[in-house]
């Protein structure tokens, strides 16, 4: 809990505009930590392409702690664009059966809903999945979510499976342990050489660690 809380912290002082990625390799319980954390945002929308079945599996009785809100097919919140008026705002978008360039069409869609509505923390799980396809509405966000009160979270294992013009635009970053060498290879290249030695030695269950645009690696938070 103390964990959570100080991420919260972290989240809260990101402004809007902002692109953060949250990345860690399986059974780092990054999406627990960062889900947790969230709680305490006022207007979140998330777009999952797991919702159902996470919310089925947890009904069975298995730990995968699904995001919280009401659930919505991606058609219909298309086709209902006024459920975004809500304050506090609190939903879950879900593209189940798309594949990855229908996913990432309704992305976009999801994308410019938020922009039309403003002051929204939009949430792409799984975006490893459709950011090739969603890059479009991903740059829209970075470069004028500001304007729109709009802050862009794209969940990946890995920084590298991100597409490259995401990666390019990502203004903060939530590291948990990394998989493979080339995990770090592409964190050295985004976040410099030194952040990249201290992901190297986290393991899974460590806590995560925090970059952002224009910081020194010597003032991340290990929190």
């Amino acid at each position: 809990m103390i964990v959570a809380l100080a991420l919260s912290a972290w989240l809260a002082g990101i402004p809007s505009g902002s692109v953060a990625a949250v990345t860690g390799c399986p059974g780092t319980g990054k999406s627990r930590v960062v889900k947790e954390a969230a709680a305490h945002m006022r207007r979140v929308v998330v777009f999952d392409p797991h919702a159902s079945r996470d919310r089925a599996e947890e009904a069975r009785g298995h730990a995968l702690y699904p995001w919280q809100g009401d659930l919505w097919p991606v058609r219909e919140l298309l086709a209902h664009p006024d459920a975004l008026d809500l304050d506090p705002l609190r939903l879950v978008v879900d593209p189940a059966g798309l594949g990855p360039e229908a996913m990432g069409a309704a992305f976009a869609g999801v994308g410019a809903l938020a922009w039309r509505t403003g002051g929204i923390d939009l949430v792409a799980e799984e975006a490893a999945l459709y950011s090739r396809e969603a890059v479009p509405t991903i740059l829209r966000l970075a470069s004028g979510g500001r304007h729109a009160g709009v802050r862009l979270y794209l969940f990946s294992q890995s920084l590298g499976r991100l597409a490259l013009d995401a990666r390019r635009h990502l203004s903060h970053l939530i590291c948990f342990a990394q998989a493979e060498s080339n995990d770090l290879d592409d964190l050295r290249r985004r976040c410099g050489r030194d952040f990249a030695a201290r992901v190297a030695r986290l393991t899974v269950g460590d806590p995560r660690i925090t970059w952002q645009l224009g910081q020194h690696s010597g003032q991340e938070s290990a929190s």
